[in-house]
């Protein structure tokens, strides 16, 4: 009698394998990007001031490369050896979906607010302004840590390599403010992928948007029949620019191990040609409207080549006309333009032009959306659902 092969097993059983398979490598994943955010901030960085410094540069580049890994050597292991859990695109956007979510949550979200409101409960670290604003008394609220279980949520409770049994954690103490921020980052992140879908149809169809990373993604997903590895893998061109980034990036970690070794800038800012030329000083200050205020990035030439041409051009328009505004200001007012309105007049003017180019499409939806009825378009359908769903997040 003949056993049976991999290829043999029933189709369901395959589909609910992957779907298990990918779940699996989602939550695995994201309890590890938690581990990798706690490890480098509190044993190898030993920040003890403001939480997640991986978080807010570089946890997002951690998901893609582990979603690199598992697109480069473990799927195509599994196609190969086992083909019914080799993955398929749904099930790697899953994964890849749970890994950012994580890191969202770990890292931006649900960490640094946890920290931070047992922090500021701290009297010591309270300011003028907390106290006229009643914030500490806000804070009073169970549904906020206290700073000791602020500290130990964050930090742990054990000291270098003593293990901490699973009784002694705080979990009651946790409890509350896990209850009411949970909640609050499940409707934040429903909030965000509804307003995705509204606006994707608008921008993909008829402002005819690229979306960069998103097209690398996929070409990395995508796998010709009969192929193992996607095509982007076997262009000698991306392996090339991979290596001589990758090789870039291990000299400078040996630098932060080993500080004998070189390290090789990957930035440049431009106020330090003021050392070099010091008349520049007389033209050129540190202002906002300064010409020399800024940062050269070699990196973000691989980005501006992923880039159409418009939307380059119009990121290096943009800047010439910071400056202009901004010394106008300056030359009107005779104080420099803070970085604070400078953002929020930058959002409330992008926001303005997003709306008056797609009024009609966004009117459309709005009005599909409140009428409670079946889309009079198929093609909103989509972003009708989606925007009911933002409106009862919010």
């Amino acid at each position: 009698m003949s056993t049976p092969t991999d290829s043999s097993l029933p189709h369901g059983f395959a589909r609910w394998t992957r779907w298990l398979l990918a779940l699996t490598l989602g939550f695995g994943g994201a309890i590890a990007l938690a581990f990798i955010i706690h490890w480098y901030d509190v044993t190898v960085f030993r920040q003890t001031v403001t939480p997640s410094q991986l978080a807010g540069n570089a946890l997002s580049l951690f998901a893609l490369f582990f979603f690199f890994l598992l697109i480069a050597l473990i799927n195509p292991l599994l196609r190969r050896s086992i083909p019914s859990l080799g993955l398929e695109r749904r099930h790697l956007l899953s994964v890849l979906g749970l890994w950012i979510l994580a890191g969202l949550m770990a890292g931006q979200i649900l960490t640094p607010a946890l920290h931070a409101a047992g922090t500021a409960r701290n009297a010591a670290r309270a300011t003028p302004e907390m106290r006229r604003n009643q914030v500490l008394d806000l804070l009073e609220d169970p549904r906020f840590l206290t700073p000791e279980n602020a500290s130990a949520y964050y930090y742990g409770l054990g000291d270098g390599m003593e293990r901490v049994a699973l009784s002694k954690i705080p979990w009651r103490a946790w409890a509350r403010p896990l209850a009411f921020t949970l909640p609050l980052v499940a409707a934040l992140v429903i909030m965000a992928s509804s307003l995705v879908r509204v606006v994707h149809r608008q921008w993909s169809r008829h402002e005819l948007l690229t979306y960069p990373l998103a097209d690398f993604l996929r070409g990395l997903m995508e796998v010709d029949r009969g192929r193992t590895f996607p095509p982007l893998l076997r262009d000698r061109l991306f392996w090339t620019g991979f290596l001589l980034i990758a090789v870039v990036l291990l000299i400078n970690g040996l630098h932060l191990w080993f500080q004998e070794m070189i390290v090789i800038p990957l930035a440049f800012s431009q106020i330090q040609l003021l050392n070099q030329f010091p008349f520049l000083s007389k033209y050129c200050g540190t202002e906002g409207y300064s010409l020399l205020r800024g940062f050269a990035f070699p990196f973000m030439v691989s980005i501006a080549v992923l880039l159409p041409t418009e939307v380059s051009l119009t990121g290096w328009a943009g800047w010439i006309l910071f400056v202009l505004g901004t010394g106008g200001w300056f030359l009107a007012t005779g104080e420099p333009l803070r970085t604070v309105p400078m953002q929020q007049g930058m959002y409330l003017a992008m926001g303005v032009m997003i709306l008056y180019i797609g009024r009609r499409e966004y009117a459309a939806i709005l009005r599909n959306a409140v009428r409670l009825a079946p889309a009079d378009d198929p093609a909103l359908r989509g972003a009708v659902s989606s925007a009911r769903l933002f409106a009862l997040a919010a």
